[in-house]
């Protein structure tokens, strides 16, 4: 009897097996004893399958569970590159003693149970797509022709344990405890034969729906009778494999055989469906509206047949694409009449349904949203000027135009913005980063004003170096060429790029910082360059935090951050 300390199975979930993995609700009943599902509260907790002999059974029942636990843990070593088996993570021993039990820790299988699917088919009346079938028939016979080509027999070929994930279109197959090996003593008694014809028995019941193979001896008359409802493209080559693959005696002496067939015949049918994908191609180029529903049309029967075809999908991308891209080239055409026409209610109406409220800032549709929504929120109550101000403003984000925008909106006298006005405040955030460009060119522009004064002054027999109060030229000649040529390299940089935008913004507040420090400077420059020297520094304290967010991993933070960079 293992000491009861040790018997973290027997625990609530919320235990921890081996002083690690948190164990799920289920348990079930294995070839080599007790399976678990655990969470790994090392790696995120990954959801995992923890397979162990019961510790409850007697000592010579627990030593033979191990034995199988051995030689499912040496198949799993051996299959480990393939994509279709679970791998194992980690083994280990709980306990001291007699009660010592070894344990593996196996990937979860993510996917549908396939024997779920077919009996979900079956209550529905239909058959699963002949296009996923043969997917799954292939990538089956991968697994097995590769076991035996490393020696090994699954000996449990079963639909049970097969898991089909339809996103990732993935066939994984599941335990492998009653595996034998050509190299152990008593697999004589066992051959690769025996998966062939187990492999024949979860053929029939994915193509017909039925559980098992009713018939003593399976020919090819009975396989061609079985399969009369299969795609007519592949059903005889499929009734002829079906039938080398049948017991009593299969004609393929290994899986290699019957993967290499089952392979060309899922060849065969990806033929059979580049016909119709030719002519959807050349559909989509003509992009007519009637040929787009053909498309369309065409699109959904190869569907209905091949759901996880990879050609398919890319067209049915394409065409959802081109039908999006119209809708919205039809939007930005009619969103900018309305603006053009200051028709703003109608135009943020349009606008918002193709785009949503959100539009990317820097997208033409973000640009045109936020043009409607400035004078719409501010349409009524307000001076002449301001209007023509905000309507110009609008305009030229119309025009693709934003710092033109910017000019004219900042032309509004400052008792006019009302930044309380949600819209407004949506704006404000969008062209933040043309606002802060814009004020900076002001401020070299301001710089270079002082820099010119001070040489005319010099120039005059004067000498502002003897002058406190007075900003040395040299010193202002300076601070104005650094930020000239960090906001000429920020224009220069991609507005995506928010590494080359984290160095030049580095760059704009470290002159900012100098130039604000400069004495005998005017009162509204000493402000101005206070407010930009804060609005860059808080860009640069997002991008640092962004590069903290993806040293620590944590991309969703760190997405955020860049977002506040170059929106």
């Amino acid at each position: 009897m293992p000491e009861l300390s040790r018997l973290h199975t027997q625990n609530t979930s919320a235990s921890l097996f081996d002083g690690r993995y948190r164990l799920g609700d289920g348990r079930w009943e294995g070839a080599v004893g007790v399976v678990r599902e655990a969470y790994d509260t090392l790696h995120d907790d990954l959801r995992v399958v923890i397979k162990h002999p019961d510790p409850y059974q007697g000592p010579e029942v627990r030593a033979y569970k191990e034995q199988l636990l051995n030689l499912e843990a040496q198949a799993l070593e051996r299959l480990d590159a393939l994509p279709h088996i679970c791998r194992m993570l980690h083994s280990g021993r709980v306990g001291n003693g007699p009660g010592a039990y070894r344990y593996l820790v196996i990937e979860w299988a993510d996917g549908e149970p396939v024997a779920a699917m077919l009996q979900e088919a079956s209550y529905e009346g239909r058959s699963l797509p002949i296009g996923t079938l043969l997917t799954m028939l292939v990538q089956l016979a991968r697994v097995l022709a590769e076991a035996h080509l490393q020696g090994l027999i699954n000996n449990d070929v079963d639909v049970k344990h097969l898991y089909w994930n339809e996103q990732a279109r993935n066939l994984k197959v599941i335990d492998w405890g009653n595996a034998k090996f050509t190299s152990s003593p008593d697999w004589a008694s066992f051959s690769f034969q025996d998966d062939v014809e187990q492999f024949a028995d979860v053929m029939y019941c994915l193509l017909t729906g039925r559980q098992a193979l009713d018939a003593d001896r399976p020919d090819l008359a009975f396989w061609q009778e079985a399969l009369a409802d299969v795609f007519p493209v592949v059903r005889d080559e499929l009734a002829r494999i079906g039938s080398q693959a049948s017991p009593p005696q299969a004609a393929y002496s290994r899986a290699v055989e019957l993967r290499d067939d089952l392979e060309a015949c899922q060849a065969r049918f990806r033929e059979y469906l580049a016909g119709p994908l030719g002519q959807v191609d050349e559909m989509l180029e003509e992009a007519s509206p009637e040929a787009l529903a053909r498309a369309e049309e065409v699109l959904q029967e190869l569907a209905a047949l091949a759901p996880v075809d990879d050609d398919i999908v890319r067209r049915q991308e394409a065409l959802a694409r081109i039908r999006r891209e119209r809708r919205e080239a039809a939007a930005m055409q009619l969103g900018s009449a309305y603006i053009k026409a200051e028709s703003w209610l109608d135009a943020v109406e349009v606008l918002s349904r193709t785009f949503g409220h959100q539009a990317p800032a820097d997208s033409a549709p973000g640009l045109l949203l936020a043009a409607a929504k400035l004078v719409d929120a501010h349409r009524t109550g307000r001076d002449e000027a301001t209007e023509r101000a905000w309507a110009k403003a609008a305009k030229s984000l119309v025009d693709r135009h934003p710092e033109e925008a910017v000019d004219a909106y900042l032309s509004v006298p400052p008792e006019a913005l009302d930044t309380t006005v949600e819209p407004l405040r949506t704006l404000l955030a969008l062209t933040d980063r043309y606002v802060l460009r814009h004020e900076l060119r002001g401020i070299v522009r301001d710089l270079a004003d002082l820099r010119d004064a001070g040489k005319r002054d010099s120039g005059a027999g004067g000498n502002s170096h003897g002058n406190a109060s007075r900003t040395p030229t040299t010193v202002v000649g300076r601070v104005h060429r650094d930020l000239r040529q960090a906001l000429t390299g920020l224009n220069a940089s991609p507005a995506h790029d928010w590494v080359q935008q984290h160095a030049w913004y580095t760059r704009i507040a470290a002159a900012l910082d100098v130039a604000r420090r400069l004495p005998g400077l005017p009162a509204g420059l000493e402000e101005h360059l206070g407010a930009c020297a804060a609005r860059a520094a808080d860009v640069v304290g997002h991008c640092e935090a962004a590069e903290e967010a993806l040293v620590a991993e944590a991309f969703d933070r760190a997405a955020d951050e860049v977002a506040a960079v170059v929106r």
